[in-house]
């Protein structure tokens, strides 16, 4: 409580917040005090984050090369060689040059095709380690491609690795525990990947569309607990018209909620709180989802989005890189809208105001909001061929605390604030919504259990409530894929 006290006092001096995944969301808190307080200590609240130490040892590594193997794609993660104005480009290349002056090295940033059909980079990594070379320091590879060298054994353990750690702010405990098997993790992500904010999804509203519905007060509902799906339901059952009057309801009329049949309908799993796998006593991961709740789930979804006030065209905003105006969203023709949080770049020319809140619950005894990422966040490895395993924690860990100090600010407070989100409280709710952030191990493992991370998706794009018999069909290559994952695991780190 104190952390997220510390973070509200930070929000309302510099309208700046972010806050470690670590620490259990709380929908009732948030309350912003005034500028100018201080800690116990007397410390001004604003210096916290800047001053957060990482507890690294003093190395000097002779002007060594370090070198990072990227994405293209997303090169503004790392790839930054000179100042131009840029808010982020200009924040990773300070970034970059501190750890570099602090350890004294040369980073070598090695860009590749890396989507998620690209097989140039995933063949980089694995040709990599077959060799036997050194020739990587940290890969930053596409979540979903990753999975498969985790369990062909190539990258190291990353709990064996000194002086990562995964319980700092600046890295994500919760997606870490998620991805944990066997105590043994081959992969993290945290601030030092841009990908990791871009990519989260969430829920944006139209201020105009809830004034003129007599929405209530759509933050102080988030914070009461009261945000879910039966309560997105009831707000914009009402909120529908056939604009041009030609009688079909499509991408020209008046929506409660729009969404889209693509990725935005497989984030309901985590939000809902229905796992595909589970670890159980053994440490060994099984299937979980076929469950009164998720059937619940799935038919509370499905009356949701099949009704007149609900729109599912919407693919302007399916993917994180999408670049396509929402018109629907910004011609206050939406009072909700899915996206994912980098989308707010896109509504920047809005007119009218908006706010950003977290996905509904599945009911209010949900204990808290949940959210999680798109698969094409980048994933942080360790091939076992690294040349120097310590070298490789530290420069990492430094990259990733320094991310944490000094860039996610400026991509939060400039980037998203400043031109996006338009008033404190989506600031608070961003704040929410980062704490909330956890991947689900079976979505990440979807490709060798038969790609049933997109199971969801399937059955509310196709209005399909047969939960039963969609997992009857897919379950023998859930199982058989559970075993492949289990056998790797066991093996891989050792």
């Amino acid at each position: 409580m104190k952390k997220r006290r510390i973070l509200s006092l930070i929000l309302a001096a510099l309208m700046l917040s972010t806050i470690s995944c670590g620490e259990a969301a709380n929908p009732s808190g948030g309350d912003a005090s005034a500028s100018g307080e201080t800690t116990a200590d007397n410390t001004p609240v604003e210096t916290l984050r800047s001053e957060t130490k990482d507890g690294l040892p003093e190395k000097n590594y002779n002007g060594e090369e370090f070198t990072i193997l990227y994405r293209d794609e997303w090169a503004y993660e790392f790839l930054a060689e000179e100042e131009n104005g840029d808010i982020i480009n200009d924040a990773i290349l300070k970034r970059n040059r501190a750890v570099e002056d602090r350890f004294n090295i040369k980073f070598n940033m090695f860009g590749l095709h890396g989507t998620y059909d690209a097989a140039e980079f995933r063949d980089a990594v694995n040709n990599s380690v077959l060799a036997g070379d050194s020739e990587y320091d940290l890969i930053a590879g596409y979540q979903a491609n990753m999975i498969t060298p985790a369990m062909e054994g190539y990258f190291m353990n990353i709990y064996d690795m000194p002086h990562i750690d995964t319980k700092r702010p600046w890295w994500s405990e919760k997606c870490n525990s998620s991805l944990t098997v066997n105590g043994k993790l081959f992969m993290t992500t945290g601030d030092i990947a841009l990908t990791l904010w871009n990519n989260m999804y969430v829920f944006y509203f139209n201020k105009k569309l809830a004034t003129d519905y007599n929405i209530p007060d759509m933050y102080e509902i988030v914070k009461s607990g009261d945000w879910t799906i039966d309560k997105l339901a009831e707000l914009s059952a009402n909120v529908s018209g056939d604009v041009n009057g030609d009688t079909i309801y499509n991408e020209n009329d008046l929506y409660g909620f729009i969404t889209t049949k693509q990725n935005h309908m497989r984030a309901w799993i985590v939000a809902g709180e229905t796992p595909i796998t589970r670890q159980n006593d053994e440490g060994l991961m099984e299937a979980c989802f076929v469950t009164e709740r998720t059937q619940n789930l799935l038919d509370k979804l499905l009356k949701l989005h099949y009704t007149d006030s609900t729109y599912i065209g919407n693919d302007a905003l399916s993917e994180p890189t999408n670049t396509q105006e929402p018109i629907i969203f910004t011609s206050d023709r939406a009072l909700f809208m899915s996206g994912y949080l980098g989308n707010s770049s896109m509504l920047r020319n809005m007119e009218t105001d908006f706010g950003i809140i977290p996905y509904p619950k599945y009911d209010k005894n949900q204990e808290e909001y949940r959210t999680t990422s798109h698969n094409s966040v980048s994933m942080m490895c360790f091939p076992v061929t690294v040349k120097d395993p310590e070298m490789s924690a530290i420069i990492t860990e430094a990259l990733c605390a320094e991310a944490y100090r000094n860039v996610i600010p400026q991509y939060y407070d400039i980037a998203l604030k400043a031109k996006g989100a338009r008033d404190d409280e989506s600031g608070e709710m961003i704040d929410l919504i980062r704490d909330s952030l956890i991947f689900d191990f079976g979505w990440v493992h979807s490709v060798p259990m038969g790609s049933i991370g997109t199971i969801m998706q399937e059955l509310i794009s196709n209005n399909n409530s047969g939960l039963s018999s969609a997992w009857a069909s897919k379950e023998a290559k859930v199982i058989s894929g559970l075993e492949t994952i289990n056998a790797a695991y066991a093996k891989a780190g050792e």
